[in-house]
């Protein structure tokens, strides 16, 4: 879960809300900070792609 955002970082600039819960980073499913980790090396063609759940339903981010 989203707990912090810092400012000028890429969650800060990609608008990713407070309390969204990060469900797959790149289609892999994420369980802790390790795993997103270690799944965002994996993006294809220079994207990543982080999908979750949040306050307002599901969110799907790529940049």
């Amino acid at each position: 879960m989203v707990t912090d955002i810092q400012e000028g970082k890429v969650f800060d600039s990609i608008d990713i809300p407070k309390g969204m819960l990060i469900t797959t980073v790149n289609g892999k499913p994420v369980n802790s900070i390790k795993d997103v980790e270690d799944a965002l090396p994996s993006s294809k063609n220079g994207m990543t792609t982080i999908s979750g759940v949040g306050p307002n339903g599901n969110y799907t981010f790529s940049f």
